[in-house]
């Protein structure tokens, strides 16, 4: 790769890693206001942002998974089940979505240099 696509690509990773951790942040601190104030409609605002930030951001699910495994381990000395059907599980599914976005974000951005017909 040349230099332009090297900073490009870092440019395009800082972006994503920024938005990400600052959406999970972001939608951390809305839970906890809707949850001190019992407010629903922020709770149902939060809700819908986590969601959206799931289906745009494979570096908001990383902290956010891992996030649901810091608050599932309870320190008992075993690693928290990741196919249970908890936190932890959600977590993993939502690290498979993301592994899959990452892939077709990689193979588009792969075709744009390339050329579509030497996809593989």
């Amino acid at each position: 790769l040349s230099q332009d696509e090297m900073k490009a690509l870092q440019r395009l990773n800082t972006a994503y890693f920024l938005s990400g951790y600052l959406g999970f942040t972001a939608t951390w601190l809305l839970g906890l206001i809707a949850r001190i104030l019992g407010k629903q409609s922020l709770a149902r605002a939060t809700a819908q942002l986590k969601w959206l930030l799931r289906c745009v951001s494979p570096h908001y699910c990383f902290a956010q998974g891992l996030y649901d495994i810091t608050r599932t381990y309870q320190g008992s000395g075993e690693a928290p089940c990741m196919l249970a059907d908890d936190a932890a599980g959600s977590c993993m599914a939502n690290h498979s979505c993301c592994a899959a976005y990452s892939k077709i974000r990689c193979r588009l951005a792969t075709a744009g240099s390339r050329g579509a017909s030497e996809w593989g």
